[in-house]
């Protein structure tokens, strides 16, 4: 019994030592080595454009675009992604947002405007359809007719819920802020306007003036001639 015991602990004194020495040949064949590299790189500030914006919303969908350019149009797979509602911290706008998976490339990018209609595509509760009339997601904007499926119902009526409240802070103060600004375009407008006929009734008065001035001074170096030939 005391020599299966003594051999137990030699074995494991001779596995003890066997694997310290692997330990210490795998450091010295595998230094830790570090390499600068050739082109120091400097970071860059990256910006999405977003900094100035309160994320409102942010669910995950799936996309689908009205094309109508073909013989049969139809709605197609614009993106699956996640949607965005992002408001504006310095002025009174809302718009959406949604970036492609993977690629993050836009796929919608437009403001919510208080005459957009959000409605079921085909009595389904996870679908909504608008029209947007200056979709960004391209490099020109264009008309578009979107629509937008949700996995659940209740994704669905917080994105509609969110929306409606977006139309609702936007409208609040876009028929005043229209009116004040076209207001005083018209009154700028105005004073250029009195300014340029200002000017101009200046600029004929000057003229006339100067007119007279020239006849009275012709008209005097005439009958001075008239005299002088009469002298003669």
């Amino acid at each position: 019994m005391s020599e299966s015991v003594a051999q137990d602990v030699d074995n494991e004194t001779k596995s003890d030592s066997h694997r310290e020495r692997t330990e210490s040949e795998s450091n010295e064949s595998n230094p830790d080595i570090h390499f600068d590299p050739i082109i120091q790189l400097p970071l860059v500030d990256f910006q999405t454009l977003e900094e100035n914006e309160e994320e409102v919303l942010k669910l995950r969908a799936k996309l689908y675009r009205f094309d109508d350019s073909e013989e049969t149009p139809q709605f197609k797979e614009r993106g699956t992604g996640e949607i965005k509602i992002l408001k504006h911290r310095e002025i009174r706008a809302v718009r959406i947002l949604m970036r492609r998976d993977k690629t993050l490339k836009l796929c919608a990018n437009h403001y919510i405007m208080p005459h957009m209609e959000l409605k079921n595509h085909q009595n389904s509760e996870k679908v909504f359809v608008w029209n947007t009339f200056a979709d960004l997601s391209d490099e020109t904007p264009s008309t578009e007719t979107l629509a937008i499926r949700f996995g659940n119902i209740e994704n669905a009526q917080k994105f509609k819920q969110v929306f409606e409240e977006c139309k609702e802070y936007v409208s609040e103060k876009v028929d005043y802020d229209i009116t004040s600004d076209l207001s005083k375009i018209s009154l700028i407008d105005k004073q250029n306007d009195d300014n340029t006929h200002e000017e101009e009734s200046d600029n004929v008065s000057d003229k006339v003036v100067n007119t007279d001035t020239k006849d009275e001074n012709k008209t005097k170096e005439e009958t001075k001639e008239e005299v002088k030939e009469s002298k003669e």
